[in-house]
């Protein structure tokens, strides 16, 4: 019988260091909107829980992106200067893991309440404050009520 452990921390320290840099890549912090970037510490936590069930896609992308920063440019991508990481991941080898970082970066980011705020946006449900239900007819639903039930009882 094999036995698996299963951790909830799936990436290592050099794959989280990769994860972190590719999201202040993607969105970097501006300080014309006051936002901080996607790889600010609440954030990036964040993409880093997201990122943990897309674990088995994610660990290989980020190994190919690693090995392409090492043949290609002679040194680990954290060693590149922000220009050659954004040339390296913008290449059309690395489309699948550029697609996956955006969709989670973006679930992530988005859902901040510093981002949020800046785009004049609430961080909170729309309902806890209510919106005003028209009240209707009620009688409408006595045909539904008077029915037989269609379902199997338990």
């Amino acid at each position: 019988m094999s036995r698996t452990l299963v951790t909830d921390r799936p990436f290592d320290a050099a794959q989280t260091d990769l994860l972190r840099i590719l999201s202040g890549l993607i969105i970097p912090a501006s300080e014309d909107y006051e936002v901080p970037g996607a790889d600010d510490d609440t954030i990036f936590a964040e993409v880093l829980r997201q990122a943990t069930s897309h674990a088995g896609t994610l660990k290989p992308l980020l190994a190919a992106l690693s090995d392409q920063a090492q043949t290609n440019l002679r040194g680990a991508f954290d060693q590149l200067s922000s220009t050659q990481q954004a040339e390296l991941l913008g290449s059309s080898d690395n489309a699948p893991l550029l697609k996956h970082m955006i969709s989670l970066i973006a679930v992530a980011y988005y859902q901040d309440g510093r981002v949020l705020a800046s785009l004049n946006l609430k961080s909170t449900p729309p309902f806890p404050n209510g919106h005003d239900v028209d009240q209707g007819e009620w009688s409408l639903l006595d045909p539904v009520r008077q029915r037989e039930p269609f379902y199997k009882k338990p």
